[in-house]
């Protein structure tokens, strides 16, 4: 919180003559607190869920740096009380979930074999793919 008081540009501070901290780099923590509160409550992220807050924060229209101080510790506060809930975080990656998703982005970005010899580009298969990551996750014991 001190590094969004303590900025040294002379446009900035004037700027935060007028404001008193920087809404740009205060918008970031409201944004990252946001999607972690998602995270420990419905085990998802919506990047959208919160943009009015955050506009209305980057815009300067969210209040005094007293205002957003308390608020962003009262969140930090409970969100820590929901971490220290039983099952709060997944103890282990939906891998199978993730292995669909992954193997899905890579047809969908080289296409068929045929497709990226036409292109000139290289061809990685999501089973390539695929017998990495499962390479990789028996040698970590996943």
């Amino acid at each position: 919180m001190k590094k969004l008081k303590d900025l040294t540009n002379e446009e900035l501070k004037q700027y935060l003559n007028h404001k008193s901290y920087s809404t740009k780099m205060a918008y970031h923590p409201l944004r990252l607190l946001d999607e972690l509160n998602q995270l420990l409550d419905e085990g998802t992220i919506d990047l959208m869920r919160n943009k009015d807050e955050c506009k209305a924060m980057r815009l300067g229209e969210w209040g005094t740096w007293e205002r957003y101080e308390k608020v962003i510790t009262e969140r930090i506060e409970a969100l820590e009380q929901k971490a220290l809930r039983p099952n709060a975080l997944i103890n282990k990656p939906r891998t199978g979930e993730l292995k669909v998703l992954l193997q899905n982005c890579i047809e969908e970005w080289y296409g068929t074999d045929s497709e990226a010899q036409r292109r000139g580009t290289e061809y990685i298969s999501a089973k390539m793919v695929m017998d990495k990551l499962n390479e990789i996750s028996s040698k970590l014991g996943c």
